[in-house]
């Protein structure tokens, strides 16, 4: 499972990753699509944040649950992960791709400035406007990211260089 509070680079990262490795890329967002017959936008309007986090929870455990395993791209998972590898529940490993605050903050202006949009996240309307606005969601995110088994410190690292060291540490894994 790979996440991060950036859900571009969530996704851009592992799609990178298991196409190069030939694995199969579970992606939540849009398994959570597909089970709500709906976009995101649409089920957080319709429905609000709990309903889209109920699907998504739902959406994590089948792609967990997979074989042959594969990446899963979990994007800004706020919630503590499944236990791992008890009873009923699948084992897996966790990857954490992290910002710090400042720099997960600038990342989301130029981000919204390349694609001319104020819309960075389904569940925030418009840009955070100072770096205090962020930290609310930083801080929740973070706090949900117990125990990773790789940690990637992404601030300064583009989807190819952080791809890069999730494919040499699986292949490391693998050994």
């Amino acid at each position: 499972v790979v996440t991060s509070p950036l859900r571009d680079v969530t996704r851009a990262a592992t799609y990178r990753t298991t196409s190069l490795l030939g694995l199969p890329f579970h992606d939540v967002d849009r398994l959570v699509e597909h089970h709500a017959g709906r976009s995101i936008e649409q089920l957080l309007s319709e429905e609000g944040e709990e309903a889209y986090r109920e699907v998504e929870a739902t959406c994590l455990a089948s792609a967990l649950g997979q074989r042959p395993w594969g990446l899963v791209g979990l994007a800004d998972q706020d919630r503590p992960l499944p236990e791992r590898g008890g009873g009923s529940s699948p084992d897996f490993t966790l990857v954490v791709l992290d910002f710090e605050l400042a720099n997960l903050y600038w990342r989301i202006q130029a981000t919204a400035r390349q694609r001319e949009s104020s819309r960075w996240h389904p569940l925030f309307e418009g840009l955070p406007q100072s770096i205090d606005e962020l930290r609310p969601f930083w801080s929740q995110w973070r706090r949900a990211q117990l125990s990773p088994d790789l940690e990637i410190d992404a601030d300064s690292l583009s989807v190819a260089e952080i791809s890069d060291r999730l494919q040499s540490w699986l292949q490391e894994a693998e050994r």
